[in-house]
């Protein structure tokens, strides 16, 4: 968690505001506590003043009598000193600092400062450049000659105890800011998160009312933000699935129609014929009996073949189908399905003449076989069944990890219009002019490039023409890669 950069965002945005406030704590403590609670002390001469009032022949017993009248009202304590720097009075006492240094004042009741860098405060406070805390200590010269100065000191002694007051004051101050600082970045964070999650509930709102669209707008790549973008890939996601349900069903809904119109004109020779059976049997001829037993037949077969595709179709077409997925050895399906499809075109009278072209080694793909088998199946069949004498089926491997199976006819070939169409939903019936007389459907094409695309794989028909630019028949190409699995999505 520490690594993350939303939380060394927040945590450096929080101990920033937080110590900017405890800072703005302590100087306003400080200016509060500067404010002055006691009296100022009075000027330096008023002091020197009230000693010569006092006994103007006998300094000393003046200067003691001040310091009886200060005890315990003020915190000072005078000297008496002559001009040579001896300490008269209180007897035995040194001077705290070196009268050499001391540039002595002149004239009467003039005053220096013992300690020049010393600022003035009454109030007692920590030492600062080695010197007693409190205000400056002062000489000041008496009236009269010799020189005589007074000593004005500050008595350590008296060292008031600091209010409670105050005490509660600094902790309080010290507390409060940073309650301010926490709770000012606590709003911080709150109005980013609330911002977020605002955005975060009208992209959802948008999804709910169906705008697929609706899309995080992200500004900045930390942990929310990348949250935000794989959110959108999903959405993303779900918009592409959504959009293929979408044209799957509207798919389904047109075969539906296209089936359910087209269905109506078998059903009801079928009726008709079945009825002409019922109530003629007595009257009808043998072969106007087997005529109507033979075109039935070939009705139900339409039936029956219709159903199949329909069921191939729609589990090979579902979003998210599975098929069972195995190594399939593709030339041998190939070669087996071109032989059934020989087999039955001699069974029907119909004499096709065969060409293969396969590699000499069998080649396997990843896959289905029974789907593969299915497309095998659908495209000979429509080769043969336009066929006039000969049907060519090779395969190779390209360059490009691909194995293409080429089928062609020598039949008529194909319009525009169904090389246009080839592989898109849309059932036709027709009844063939062939031996077989057999009735065909539009799926094949759509099975067969819905199956190559499931392998991953794709369908290319054309015309085959001659040297003069004649169609001399119908070309169908499948290309499927080698390897492959089955795509789990289409």
């Amino acid at each position: 968690m520490l690594i993350k950069f939303l939380f060394k965002k927040h945590y450096l945005i929080t101990t920033g505001v937080v110590f900017l406030f405890v800072v703005l704590g302590f100087f306003f403590n400080g200016i509060m506590r500067s404010f002055p609670k006691h009296p100022a002390m009075e000027t330096p001469d008023f002091f020197a003043k009230i000693i010569d009032r006092l006994d103007l022949k006998n300094r000393v017993n003046a200067t003691k009598e001040l310091n009886e009248l200060v005890a315990g009202n003020f915190p000072l304590e005078f000297s008496l000193i002559d001009g040579s720097g001896a300490v008269l009075y209180p007897p035995g006492a040194e001077l705290p600092f070196d009268w050499s240094k001391i540039k002595l004042p002149y004239g009467a009741y003039e005053s220096v400062s013992v300690d020049e860098k010393r600022q003035p405060k009454f109030m007692p406070g920590p030492p600062h450049l080695g010197r007693p805390p409190g205000p400056p200590r002062k000489i000041v010269r008496l009236r009269g000659i010799p020189a005589q100065y007074i000593f004005i000191d500050f008595d350590k002694t008296f060292m008031p105890k600091p209010p409670l007051s105050g005490l509660l004051f600094s902790i309080g101050s010290l507390v409060g800011s940073i309650l301010i600082g926490v709770g000012l970045s606590f709003l911080l964070l709150f109005r980013t998160l609330n911002r977020q999650i605002r955005s975060a509930d009208f992209v959802l709102g948008e999804l709910q009312r169906g705008n697929l669209k609706a899309r995080f707008p992200v500004k900045r790549m930390d942990e929310i933000g990348q949250a935000m973008n794989r959110f959108n890939l999903m959405a993303d996601e779900i918009e592409r699935l959504v959009e293929r349900l979408r044209n799957t069903e509207s798919a389904r809904m047109n075969l539906l129609q296209e089936l359910a119109h087209d269905l109506r004109t078998p059903i009801a020779s079928l009726r008709t014929m079945l009825d002409t059976i019922s109530t003629k049997h007595q009257t009808m001829t043998e072969e106007l009996h087997a005529e109507l037993i033979g075109l039935a037949q070939k009705e139900v077969g339409y039936f029956e073949r219709l159903v199949e595709d329909l069921l191939v179709l729609a589990l090979a077409d579902e979003p998210r189908y599975r098929a069972s997925q195995q190594e399939v050895p593709i030339i041998d399906l190939l070669d087996t399905e071109t032989d059934g499809i020989v087999q039955q075109q001699q069974f029907v009278g119909k004499n096709i003449r065969v060409s293969k072209d396969f590699p000499a080694h069998d080649i396997e793909i990843f896959g289905n076989d029974h789907l593969l088998c299915r497309m095998f199946r659908n495209a000979l069949e429509n080769a043969f069944s336009f066929a006039k004498s000969e049907v060519t089926v090779s395969a190779s491997v390209t360059s490009d990890a691909e194995i293409s199976i080429t089928i062609c006819d020598d039949g008529p070939g194909m319009s525009g219009d169904v090389i246009k169409s080839y592989g898109t939903r849309r059932i036709t019936r027709s009844i063939e002019t062939s031996g077989a007389g057999r009735v065909s459907i539009g799926l094949g094409s759509v099975i067969l490039k819905t199956i190559a695309g499931l392998h991953g794989g794709s369908v290319h028909v054309c015309n085959r023409l001659d040297g003069v630019g004649l169609v001399v028949g119908a070309s169908v190409t499948i290309t499927l890669p080698l390897g492959c699995r089955l795509s789990l999505e289409r």
